[in-house]
């Protein structure tokens, strides 16, 4: 690559990740699309913004607290050896409810076999 073109090819590859792939960009898009499907079941991988902040409702919070606060119970479970990420799940609350195992689950303990939620 010729300096200039190298330079000009990440200019580019910069631009498309402040325009598509930061939280501040994503992050709204994600949740205005998960609150638009309303989906009984949401699960995301590799989850790792647990104190990243989206706006819901006018107001600053946790992309955990906004599933909350539009009605979704969340469980995380860290990757083994993780402190900081692995998958979220959140289940719609007026669809679905979770049985006393999933508090268990929000901390990563749950036994195989334990029975998943329950459809209301």
């Amino acid at each position: 690559f010729y300096p200039s073109k190298s330079t000009a090819l990440f200019d580019h590859i910069a631009e498309l990740h402040n325009t598509y792939y930061t939280w501040e960009v994503r992050g709204p898009r994600l949740l205005d699309r998960i609150l638009k499907q309303a989906p009984d079941v949401v699960a995301l991988q590799e989850y790792d913004l647990h104190h990243r902040e989206v706006e819901f409702d006018s107001q600053k919070m946790t992309f955990e607290g906004a599933l909350r606060k539009a009605g979704f119970d969340v469980a995380m479970f860290m990757g083994v050896g993780s402190h900081d990420s692995g998958c979220l799940i959140a289940w719609n609350t007026s669809k679905l409810v979770g049985p006393e195992a999933l508090k268990d689950f929000a901390r990563g303990v749950v036994p195989v076999g334990t029975n998943t939620p329950e459809l209301r």
